[in-house]
């Protein structure tokens, strides 16, 4: 059994259980530990823009948690995954950087050598399970529904901190586990725009406006709900979306759509937390 450290960050435990708890189910499913080592903490993104050393020495003092305990970070929350990438990047690649943050870990009685790699969960799954075996565990099929596949702006950017992996400027990962539980992933005007959530603390009117563009933008690509991999987006979407507009537009989780897929029951995926209920989507594939 493959383990690795789950980092949940700060949203998800607050206010997206069902992401963490649908994760934890098809984790199971597939073979996979996720474990909550001792010491993680908030992975630093509030800090960033007001100060960078001490934004990057709590990322850093999380990834030597990880480090100490011999495993690999898996993130939920693609902003974390984005924060802790960028400081690990740093880390490895700026000597003098490196032996500042060194000695700030030394401080508490910690050291870090580099060694953590952090990846996000929808990540993970492509690159160590693979579309094709998921595609083989699928035992209710979404044959004949459109989803909406949402990235949010963290998953791949910056391109440099992620290896290359998948395009930033056209992602397709999340598409291809979409499409392996028989759904279509349909196409929709400025796919890649932002859901607004970085502004809602200081201009509500422009975020929620932000996030009304790319709901009315899916409604008119047919779609019957979306999928994302987001807790910030989940929140717009899912959470503030009967605020904006009558869309009726079902937000689930990717470990929520592959968790149906694969026959877990829809009550153990926390699908009694989703704000817009998927209650007709499940009937149509039969949960």
């Amino acid at each position: 059994m493959k383990r690795y450290a789950l980092f949940t960050g700060c949203t998800v435990p607050a206010q997206m259980q069902n992401y963490e708890v649908s994760a934890l189910k098809v984790a199971g499913k597939l073979g996979i530990e996720l474990v909550y080592p001792e010491g993680f903490t908030c992975c630093g993104f509030p800090y960033e823009a007001k100060d960078t050393f001490k934004q990057k020495t709590i990322s850093i003092r999380n990834l030597a948690v990880a480090e100490e305990a011999g495993l690999e970070v898996v993130t939920l929350c693609s902003t974390c995954g984005s924060t802790l990438s960028k400081a690990n990047h740093l880390f490895r690649t700026d000597r003098k950087y490196r032996g500042k943050l060194g000695d700030a870990l030394g401080e508490i009685g910690m050291e870090y050598r580099g060694t953590t790699r952090i990846r996000h969960f929808t990540r993970m799954l492509y690159e160590d399970v693979g579309v094709e075996r998921i595609r083989s565990l699928v035992v209710r099929p979404f044959k004949g529904v459109k989803l909406a596949a949402d990235y949010g702006c963290h998953y791949v950017k910056p391109a440099a901190v992620f290896d290359g992996f998948d395009d930033y400027r056209r992602p397709h990962t999340l598409d291809d586990l979409i499409e392996a539980t028989g759904a279509s992933s349909v196409d929709f005007k400025d796919k890649m725009a932002c859901c607004g959530a970085a502004l809602l603390a200081v201009d509500e009117k422009t975020s929620v406006n932000m996030t009304k563009y790319k709901l009315d933008n899916i409604r008119a690509s047919g779609a019957e709900g979306m999928v994302t991999q987001c807790p910030f987006c989940g929140i717009m979407y899912d959470v503030y979306q009967n605020t904006i507009g009558e869309y009726n537009l079902p937000v689930l989780y990717l470990p929520q759509l592959l968790g149906v897929a694969f026959g877990i029951d829809p009550k153990e995926l926390g699908f009694k937390i989703n704000q817009v209920k998927a209650t007709n989507l499940l009937k149509k594939v039969g949960a």
